[in-house]
């Protein structure tokens, strides 16, 4: 739609040739409803291989928790003139002055009680300056406002 800006939607499906062994460690996550809010004001769990800042190198998958914000909060924030036009389609969350979600992390996920509520879109930092992440909030998809998508495309 023409009234949607662009970088809004960031999100896809992946079929995979052969099932993916489950464990006590490997487990599916489950989805939220089309209809779930976005927990702001809750803790996330976030996990992700990327570095913390541009000259870093990360080989081990990286797991914290950070806190999510509401619509309001995030909308208050301008990404050096890129806002977060439409609450509907991103949120964000993430600690400021930290650098939990970095470069290479788009696509982690964003876990609240065992539901994948969102997916990292996008890092606010200087990649060729090396500076560090953190200095905004990280902007994240909700998985929710791809859950019919989702359903129609799988089945799931």
């Amino acid at each position: 739609a023409a009234d949607i800006p662009p970088f809004s939607f960031d999100c896809v499906l992946i079929r995979l040739n052969e099932p993916i062994p489950f464990s006590d460690t490997v487990y599916p996550v489950k989805l939220p409803s089309a209809d779930q809010e976005w927990p702001y004001d809750r803790k996330a769990t976030i996990l992700g291989w990327g570095e913390p800042n541009a000259r870093a190198n990360q080989l081990a998958l990286q797991k914290t928790e950070v806190p999510l914000y509401s619509d309001e909060f995030c909308g208050s924030y301008d990404y050096s003139g890129w806002y977060i036009p439409r609450a509907a389609v991103m949120k964000c969350g993430g600690e400021l002055k930290a650098s939990y979600h970095c470069y290479n992390d788009y696509g982690g996920p964003v876990i609240v009680d065992d539901i994948q509520y969102g997916i990292l879109s996008y890092v606010h930092g200087h990649l060729k300056d090396g500076s560090e992440c953190g200095d905004y909030p990280n902007i994240y998809s909700p998985v929710s406002a791809y859950r019919s998508w989702i359903q129609a495309t799988t089945g799931i």
